[in-house]
C-alpha cells in the first residue's frame, strides 16, 4: 500500500506539477516577459508552484463543477474504490498517463519543430529566436483551434441529423394525423 501511494504521489505531486509549470513558463512567460536579447531562465520553485496551483485548480474544477464529465467519472470511480481498494494500474492508466501524455506532447512537439525545422528555414538569428520562443504558444493555439473546429464540426453534424430527423418525423405525423383522415373522407363523399 505504501509503495502504491509513493508512486502515485511522485507522479501527482512532483512530475505533473513540474511538467505543467514548465509548459506554462514556455507558453505564457517566455513569449511575453523575456526580452529578445535575454536568455529565458525558469526558476524551478516558481515553475513547480505554478504547476501545483494549476493542477489543484483543475482538479477542483473537475470535482466541483464537473465541466468535463469524462474526468469527473474517472475521479469518482477512483474515489468509490476507496483508500484500501486503490488499483495502481487503473489510476496510472486512466488519470496520470493521459495528463502526462498531453503535457509531454505539448512540450516535445514544439521543441522538435524548433530544433529540426527552424534551422532548415535559414532565417536571420533574430527571427529564428523569435520563432523558437513563440513555437510553444503557436502550438497551443493550433491545438485549441483544432479542438474548437472538431467540436464545431461535431455540433454541425448533430444539428444536421436533428433537422433531418425532425423533417421526416413531421412528415410522418402529418400523414398519420386525424385532419388528413377527415380530408380524405370528405373527398371520397
Amino acid at each position: 500500500m505504501a509503495v502504491k501511494m509513493c508512486i502515485i504521489g511522485v507522479f501527482w505531486l512532483i512530475c505533473i506539477p513540474c511538467l505543467l509549470g514548465v509548459w506554462v513558463h514556455l507558453v505564457y512567460i517566455v513569449p511575453f516577459k523575456v526580452q529578445p536579447n535575454q536568455t529565458p531562465a525558469p526558476i524551478p520553485v516558481y515553475t513547480f508552484a505554478i504547476g501545483t496551483l494549476l493542477l489543484n485548480l483543475w482538479a477542483r474544477l473537475v470535482m466541483i463543477h464537473g465541466f468535463n464529465q469524462d474526468w469527473l467519472n474517472k475521479f469518482n470511480n477512483i474515489r468509490n474504490d476507496g483508500f484500501e481498494g486503490m488499483q495502481l494500474s487503473k489510476i496510472l492508466c486512466t488519470i496520470i498517463y493521459p495528463i502526462i501524455n498531453r503535457l509531454l506532447a505539448s512540450l516535445c512537439i514544439p521543441y522538435i519543430f524548433t530544433q529540426l525545422v527552424v534551422p532548415q528555414l535559414e532565417l536571420e538569428a533574430v527571427d529564428s529566436i523569435a520563432l523558437c520562443r513563440h513555437a510553444y504558444l503557436l502550438f497551443c493555439c493550433l491545438v485549441i483551434i483544432g479542438s474548437l473546429s472538431s467540436h464545431f464540426l461535431r455540433w454541425v453534424v448533430t444539428l444536421h441529423h436533428q433537422i433531418r430527423d425532425q423533417k421526416y418525423l413531421v412528415g410522418q405525423l402529418l400523414l398519420n394525423s386525424d385532419t388528413d383522415k377527415n380530408e380524405t373522407d370528405q373527398v371520397q363523399l
